[in-house]
């Protein structure tokens, strides 16, 4: 598996985050499965208010992660993982 942070200067410039998500297969090389997932905090990284612009821009994110209005990331890699790589018999 990979991460990779696929954000250019001028999206982080207007806090827009991107990764990206693989699943390789170690032989072979080959990309099994990619995830690409973007948030954006509209606030531009404010912090007014004692306000955590990531952990809030988690709830503007695509795909969305767990649960309605939810900013808890724990599972995600987990999830995406299960549902592409299925054990052999």
């Amino acid at each position: 598996m990979t991460y990779d942070d696929i954000s250019t200067r001028e999206e982080r410039d207007y806090w827009i985050a991107g990764s990206s998500l693989k699943v390789v297969d170690l032989q072979t090389n080959e990309i099994i499965a990619e995830r690409v997932g973007y948030m954006v905090d509209w606030a531009q990284g404010s912090q007014a208010g004692g306000r955590s612009p990531w952990l809030l821009a988690t709830r503007q994110a695509c795909p969305k992660f767990l649960g309605e209005h939810s900013s808890a990331q724990i599972g995600q890699t987990e999830q995406f993982v299960e549902k592409v790589l299925k054990p052999a018999n």
